[in-house]
């Protein structure tokens, strides 16, 4: 009979509810931590038993926020449409997580346009946790139909008491939390992936006024260390800091980076380009695909392995890809002006009106072949970039993309006048790696499926590429070319790579663990030799090595990267990296070349 009292207290008090609620909440967020970073921290409970529990609180925090609530409703079915809302939200961060990087912010969210079309690659990055996570909101609707019948899925009466408790255990974990976010931040460097000790606001209010060039590596850091629950307030903050700057004050360079910018400026000179130029700009190429065969001894990339070993080349393997969530319109941007992509958005939305220096202006017959203009306003940029016409392909199924743009890029070089400078942009290689069937490589049965799909598209991409240089070679147009190959960016984050690892042992290939490069070949008559390069550069080296083999040294614009043929140049480098991030995101909001 106690026991039944007991029991009918819980149900009444719904202490029951308010358990379940958080557990299922609570596992939504491991499932999404883990399938992000690959961790659980459990060896942290014996070794750092202070950050294993503040690890653990910071996780179970929003789902007992959550929870609390079943204290002040009559009926339950409300956690229905909140767990599905958490779900969406779940998985479209974990899908773009696993695509690009980095989470989700505003203005990732309003460039979702540029998906047309391609909303099918996000099937590439849907893996179990996607399924575990609608399972723990299908357990929760299983629970409220069994205690439904059980005449418990109600309370009789408001239990404010218990309310209470709830939201004094969330305020509770909450200042434990950010009391250890508050003493690690000052003992974690930005650069060491330290990530779940890093508090985001913090760090976004000691980020240097108008510099947002850490926010995304920020809102990573902070839902690896809190939840992805938790990213909405560090969202908010963020949003509203930057609306109040940038409304309250004009993006104008000051004296000191007046100075620092005229390091990279000469005196405008008159340009006659001595060369033409081709830049093949590869959807996603990677260069550990580089050589790589197949089962049967057959290469991946025929075609890019054998330009990596011919006279007159330089081979760059380990080319940092630089682009941030403009994603394939930040890779366009660095290689044609040698600026850095901005903190946050993409340029080529946002400043899709600046002026932006450029390596095509100087020519009077330029082409961009786009089979895609559609999407990071080409159009636009096209121009912006000096180009003087956009070739679009009229076709219905993009993943033959690559054969009618080489195809046209070949009709090109049949009637323009010389010099003349032209920039093809394959798709094929895009996710969801579909190049229908065009190739079929034999690898092992363990591959991952995206994986072998991706490997079978390069093939393809590769093949296309090729029928249309041999045609240049066979022309002697390589007398008088710079022909420049390289990828946008790169395609498999750290999430997959980790995932890959395990096969790439196994069978000895050559996936990289931590993070991949773009491939960098440039074929020109001016370089002696062959020249392999395999030490780490940047993406912004790319636009003075072109400059120097066309004959526009003399540009006004030099770029914040280097000339890769000249060594010393490599081990001197003008600028590092993070500070030409900061200095590029400022010249491009202040539109600083309209002068």
């Amino acid at each position: 009979m106690k026991c039944g009292i007991i029991i009918q207290k819980i149900e009444d008090a719904d202490w029951l509810a308010f358990a379940f609620v958080s557990i299922i909440i609570f596992l939504k967020n491991l499932l999404f931590h883990y399938s992000c970073f690959g961790y659980l921290a459990f060896s942290s409970l014996w070794n750092f038993p202070i950050d294993f529990f503040a690890f653990y609180l910071a996780k179970l925090s929003p789902a007992v926020f959550i929870a609390s609530f079943v204290f002040i409703t009559k009926r339950k079915w409300w956690l229905v449409p909140i767990c599905i809302l958490l779900d969406l939200w779940l998985i479209a961060d974990l899908i773009y997580y696993r695509a690009n990087g980095f989470f989700l912010d505003m203005d990732t969210i309003a460039m979702a346009g540029n998906m047309a079309g391609f909303w099918s690659s996000v099937v590439t990055y849907i893996n179990w946790s996607v399924y575990a996570i609608v399972a723990t909101t299908i357990l929760l609707c299983a629970y409220l139909v069994f205690v439904s019948k059980k005449k418990i899925v109600g309370s009789k009466n408001s239990n404010w008491c218990g309310f209470a408790i709830g939201m004094s255990i969330v305020l509770v974990l909450g200042l434990f939390n950010w009391f250890c976010g508050y003493k690690n931040t000052k003992e974690t460097l930005p650069d060491q992936n330290d990530g779940w000790k890093y508090n985001c606001i913090t760090a976004v209010q000691n980020v240097e006024s108008g510099n947002f060039q850490m926010f995304n590596w920020c809102v990573s850091q902070w839902v690896e260390a809190q939840s992805p629950m938790h990213f909405f307030p560090a969202l908010a903050y963020s949003c509203l800091y930057r609306t109040y700057y940038h409304s309250n004050n004009d993006v104008e360079l000051s004296e000191l980076d007046t100075q620092n910018v005229a390091g990279f400026i000469q005196q405008q000179m008159p340009i006659i380009p001595n060369a033409n130029l081709i830049i093949v700009i590869g959807e996603s190429f990677e260069s550990w695909v580089v050589g790589l065969c197949d089962d049967d001894g057959e290469i991946v990339a025929p075609n890019l392995t054998k330009y990596v070993y011919m006279d007159n080349t330089l081979y760059c393997s380990k080319i940092k890809c630089q682009v941030r969530s403009g994603s394939s319109g930040d890779g366009q941007m660095i290689i044609n002006t040698g600026l850095l992509p901005i903190s946050t958005g993409a340029a080529c939305m946002t400043y899709g009106n600046n002026i932006y220096p450029n390596i095509a202006e100087s020519y009077l017959y330029s082409y961009v072949v786009n089979p895609c203009s559609d999407v990071w306003n080409q159009k636009q940029m096209t121009e912006k970039y000096g180009y003087r016409n956009l070739l679009q392909m009229n076709t219905a199924n993009w993943q033959s993309g690559d054969s009618l743009a080489f195809t046209t890029a070949n009709e090109i070089v049949d009637t323009c006048l010389q010099p003349f400078s032209m920039q093809i942009i394959t798709v094929t290689t895009h996710s969801p790696f579909d190049c229908g069937g065009r190739a079929n490589m034999h690898f092992p049965i363990e591959m991952p499926d995206n994986l072998r799909n991706y490997l079978n598209c390069m093939h393809y991409a590769d093949s296309c590429m090729g029928v249309f240089l041999s045609r240049i070679e066979r022309d002697s147009l390589l007398n008088n070319t710079t022909i420049v190959i390289t990828g946008d960016h790169t395609i498999f984050k750290k999430t997959l790579l980790t995932e890959y690892q395990q096969f790439a042992q196994k069978y000895n290939y050559p996936i990289p663990q931590d993070e991949s490069y773009c491939p960098l070949i440039i074929m020109s008559p001016k370089i002696d030799g062959n020249i392999k390069i395999d030490e780490l550069c940047y993406q912004m080296d790319i636009y003075p090595t072109i400059i120097n083999l066309v004959g526009e040294e003399g540009y006004r614009w030099k770029g914040f990267g280097v000339n890769l043929l000249d060594s010393t140049a490599r081990h001197n480098r003008p600028i590092n990296e993070s500070d030409a991030y900061i200095l590029s995101d400022k010249i491009i909001r202040s539109n600083y070349f309209r002068k």
